[in-house]
Protein backbone atom coordinates (compact mmCIF):
# COMPACT_ATOMS: atom_id res chain seq x y z
CA UNK A 1 0.00 0.00 0.00
CA UNK A 2 2.94 2.39 0.54
CA UNK A 3 3.90 2.27 -3.19
CA UNK A 4 0.43 3.07 -3.82
CA UNK A 5 0.57 5.93 -2.10
CA UNK A 6 3.86 6.95 -3.13
CA UNK A 7 3.00 6.70 -6.98
CA UNK A 8 -0.02 9.06 -6.20
CA UNK A 9 2.18 11.34 -4.84
CA UNK A 10 3.77 11.62 -7.62
CA UNK A 11 1.20 11.94 -9.65
CA UNK A 12 -0.40 14.59 -7.76
CA UNK A 13 2.99 16.47 -7.94
CA UNK A 14 3.35 16.44 -11.77
CA UNK A 15 -0.66 17.46 -12.49
CA UNK A 16 -0.51 20.26 -10.02
CA UNK A 17 3.02 21.26 -12.18
CA UNK A 18 1.16 20.75 -15.46
CA UNK A 19 -1.36 22.63 -14.85
CA UNK A 20 0.33 25.40 -13.24
CA UNK A 21 3.15 25.55 -15.18
CA UNK A 22 0.84 25.56 -18.43
CA UNK A 23 -1.59 28.41 -16.56
CA UNK A 24 2.03 30.75 -16.66
CA UNK A 25 3.46 30.68 -13.54
CA UNK A 26 7.20 29.78 -13.09
CA UNK A 27 8.33 26.31 -13.45
CA UNK A 28 10.42 26.88 -10.18
CA UNK A 29 7.04 28.03 -8.45
CA UNK A 30 4.68 26.08 -10.02
CA UNK A 31 6.84 22.81 -9.01
CA UNK A 32 7.61 24.19 -5.31
CA UNK A 33 3.43 24.66 -5.30
CA UNK A 34 3.62 20.21 -6.99
CA UNK A 35 5.72 19.15 -4.04
CA UNK A 36 4.01 20.82 -1.16
CA UNK A 37 0.78 19.31 -2.33
CA UNK A 38 1.90 16.16 -3.27
CA UNK A 39 3.43 15.62 0.50
CA UNK A 40 0.54 16.99 2.25
CA UNK A 41 -1.74 14.43 0.68
CA UNK A 42 0.70 11.70 0.80
CA UNK A 43 1.13 12.51 4.06
CA UNK A 44 -2.74 12.12 4.57
CA UNK A 45 -3.16 9.50 2.85
CA UNK A 46 -0.42 7.34 4.71
CA UNK A 47 -1.54 8.18 7.98
CA UNK A 48 -5.18 7.56 6.77
CA UNK A 49 -4.41 4.12 5.20
CA UNK A 50 -0.76 2.71 5.04
CA UNK A 51 -0.09 3.25 9.31
CA UNK A 52 -3.86 2.09 10.22
CA UNK A 53 -2.74 -1.12 11.41
CA UNK A 54 0.40 0.80 13.44
CA UNK A 55 -2.36 2.60 15.44
CA UNK A 56 -4.89 -0.06 16.47
CA UNK A 57 -1.96 -1.84 18.23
Amino acid sequence: MHNAASFFGLTINFAVFVLLSFAGMNILVANMVGILVAFAVRYLLSSQVVWINERDN
